[in-house]
């Protein structure tokens, strides 16, 4: 018998015993099956558990969420639902300007880098006494009146473009309005077209690297109470900025994830 044969046979051999050794034996019972999973066998998880848990699910799927702090001198949120309690000390000047001396470094940093894509970024607008803003609100509606509206239209108007006195994110010294000088030198003005030329996109592409947003985006009057204003930055912080921008969102829906 030639050795390959041999070892062959052997190999068949012990591959058959362990096949009868693991087979079940017929011994006329019959092997009983498996207790089934049955849901009724685990602990009842109550509903508000099952909620805590999603919740949960979702913050760890958005883990980059910043913490919210509503006392945050960075998220002072300023509408016509909620005026100004106190009006800044904090105050420097920046480009002929008044903003919160707290802003300096990261605003430097942004008209520099801007500057470096050859954008030569202005403010046009920065802080604004309650005083002032009275007086610009005023103006706003002489004007609308002047051109046919009832009081009532012409306040409605107003409201549009401009926040009643106390109620401006201007008097908090973290809002900037900004313009470039291309479009400055064009006769340009604060206007939802800026948001098209490049340097409105840039401040839109840019801005939340620094620690700002676009305060009035697009298609969020629901939640802003304003119209798209593409020259309007409000300081945030970094964290809090990118997060809003990368998740399309206003400062008071942000506000309302804490």
């Amino acid at each position: 018998m030639s050795k390959s044969f041999k070892k062959i046979f052997w190999v068949f051999l012990i591959s058959g015993s362990m096949l009868i050794l693991l087979s079940p034996l017929k011994t006329g019972h019959t092997q009983e099956a498996p207790e089934k999973f049955n849901v009724t066998n685990f602990p009842q998880i109550q509903k508000n558990q099952i909620g805590d848990f999603v919740q949960r699910l979702k913050k760890a799927r958005d883990n980059q969420l910043p913490t919210i702090d509503v006392t945050d001198w960075r998220l002072i949120l300023v509408n016509r639902n909620y005026p100004i309690t106190s009006e800044p000390t904090h105050l420097t000047t920046f480009d002929n300007r008044q903003v919160d001396e707290r802003i300096i470094p990261e605003l430097t940093a942004m008209f520099t880098a801007a500057s470096n894509q050859q954008i030569q970024l202005e403010v046009v607008s920065a802080y604004r006494s309650v005083e002032y803003q009275a007086n610009l609100f005023n103006q706003s509606i002489e004007k609308a009146s002047a051109e046919g509206m009832t009081p009532e239209q012409a306040k409605e108007e107003a409201l549009r473009y401009r926040t009643e006195p106390g109620t401006s994110e201007h008097h908090t010294g973290l809002a900037i309005d900004v313009l470039d000088r291309n479009w400055l030198a064009q006769g340009g003005l604060l206007s939802e077209d800026y948001g098209q030329t490049a340097g409105g996109k840039w401040l839109a592409e840019n801005v939340a690297t620094f620690g700002f947003i676009i305060r009035y985006p697009e298609n969020k009057i629901s939640s802003t109470f304003i119209e798209y204003e593409p020259w309007h930055l409000r300081y945030v912080g970094v964290e809090n900025a990118k997060y809003m921008t990368e998740h399309q969102l206003s400062l008071e829906e942000y506000l309302s994830q804490g």
